[in-house]
Order: C-alpha cells, then structure tokens, then sequence
C-alpha cells in the first residue's frame, strides 16, 4: 500500500482530474466537513466500493481522521482488486476548504 503526505495529495488532487477521493469516516464525520470532491464510503462498508467505483483500475486517494481507518481501507480495497491505492492520511492535515 502507498502513502502520501496529505498536502503533496492536495497539490496533485488540483493537478489531476482522474483521481477518485474516498473519506472512510462515519456519515456523521463526513457531514460535519469534507474534502470536496470525495465520496462516502464508511470503514465498515468498505465492500461497497466495487457498485460505486467499477474500475479497478482507478486510483484511489483514501482518507479519514488521523490515518488508521484509511490505511485499514486501503487493505481492504486492495484485497478486492484495487491497484492503485494510496493513504492520504487524515483530514486533520488537510489546510483547504471543506464542503458541508
């Protein structure tokens, strides 16, 4: 599984459109604030990625709190196929706006 620093993902997040950003926090957590963009995909309906993002060939950019629950995502994501998949880490990080 890679890792990446969550601001050199903000910097290639701005240059690349083809990324598919996942936060696996709680519903809860997501609605209090995002990162634009992202999609919702809770630890614990990690499965569920294969009905919202088909191709596994994607590169994933997956993120939560602090880091934990993400990399827990990304073995998941990795066991059913994903190639591509990388740990940005938390959004505590993160220095953008968040979507509400």
């Amino acid at each position: 599984m890679k890792t990446m620093p969550m601001k050199e993902a903000q910097n290639l997040l701005q240059e690349k459109n083809d990324v598919v950003l996942i936060d696996v926090r709680t519903e809860e957590e997501y609605k209090e604030g995002h990162i634009p963009g992202s999609l919702l995909i809770p630890l614990d309906q990690a499965s569920n990625i294969c009905t919202i993002v088909p191709d596994k060939n994607k590169t994933l950019f997956v993120y939560c709190l602090s880091g934990g629950r993400s990399k827990n995502a990304c073995g998941i994501f990795q066991k059913l196929g994903y190639v591509d998949v990388t740990n940005i880490g938390g959004i505590a990080s993160y220095s953008g706006e968040l979507e509400r």
